[in-house]
């Protein structure tokens, strides 16, 4: 396994507002002898908060990656987080060394989180909209299955919930931002459909790019088989490989061959297929919705992000 590195920087724009929430929390699981962050338990979620955070290091107008875990005593206790499929290269996000910047990390006590993480979401969306520039938030966290709700934090097995009437009400007070959300919690497809983020008219008010679909499980990596860790989720794997595959390409490329929204979810759907396995991608669905509705616009002017660089090369 070697140590995480890219062959260039992730191309976000200049005034974007990076925004990352991981919700793991250190629950401790009396039955499995094991705190919730452990790698073998809810490290996946840590591993995709790692990566991300690495590649936008530096990036954007402004960043805030939020968290309830000390991400210096984690690492401490368990040494690495690491990304990728376990049977092929895999790659370090996060270990003693490497560490997210404190200065745009943000550690909360676990019933903290939530609340000031929501503040901060009101305060980047009133600067963003007064401004027109685009936010991107990317969440990592277990989600539930009537509402949608995201588990954010807190004491117990089960999280305060990240609900989406909670974003909407920001979204509407604020209508008109630019926002786009990655999120990689099981039934996060429900917020690609639900009334709660359309406008009166009925159109989305976000970009929302999902790992699973509204009434399905997210998947990570499998477990690798000497220590038991699942290293990050499948779906960030493949929205990176599709991105930096896209981006890699010159302007000239970009220009000839625009990919609009509505092919962009398609090809994220076979990589899914190719990455997971044919014998599993068809259970593996994941849910892809346009701010108002702009299917036809290009990809790279919709998305807040893409890459310039393959991370599994």
């Amino acid at each position: 396994m070697s140590k995480f590195h890219t062959a260039s920087l992730p191309d976000v724009q200049s005034t974007t507002h990076v925004i990352g929430l991981l919700g793991a929390n250190n629950y401790f699981y009396e039955d499995e002898v094991k705190f919730a962050c452990d790698p073998c338990v809810d490290g996946w979620m840590v591993s995709d908060f790692a990566m991300l955070n690495y590649l936008f290091h530096g990036l954007g107008r402004t960043q805030k990656w939020f968290t309830c875990l000390d991400i210096a005593e984690i690492t401490k206790r368990y040494g690495e987080y690491a990304h990728g499929n376990c049977y092929r290269s895999r790659r370090v996000v996060l270990d003693a060394h490497q560490q997210p910047d404190p200065a745009t990390l943000s550690i909360e006590s676990p019933t903290n989180l939530l609340p000031k993480f929501l503040d901060y979401f009101r305060s980047e969306c009133a600067n963003a909209l007064a401004q027109n520039e685009p936010i991107l938030l990317c969440v990592f966290a277990h989600g539930e299955e009537m509402e949608f709700g995201v588990e954010i934090g807190g004491e117990e097995e089960e999280g305060p919930l990240l609900t989406t009437k909670a974003v909407s009400e920001i979204l509407s007070e604020f209508d008109g931002v630019q926002v786009t959300m990655l999120m990689t919690s099981c039934y996060s497809g429900g917020w690609a459909i639900t009334p709660d983020l359309h406008d009166e008219t009925g159109r989305s008010r976000k970009t929302v790019t999902t790992a699973a679909g509204f009434d399905q499980l997210s998947e990570s990596w499998p477990k690798t088989n000497t220590l038991g860790r699942t290293d990050g989720s499948m779906y960030v794997s493949s929205v990176i490989n599709v991105l930096s595959t896209r981006a890699a390409q010159t302007s000239e490329e970009l220009l000839e061959k625009p990919m609009d929204t509505e092919e962009f979810s398609a090809v994220i759907t076979s990589e899914l297929l190719d990455v997971i396995d044919p014998r599993f991608g068809h259970i593996h669905h994941h849910a892809f919705n346009v701010q108002y509705d702009q299917w036809a616009v290009s990809i790279l002017n919709v998305l807040a992000y893409h890459l310039a660089t393959t991370l599994y090369a």
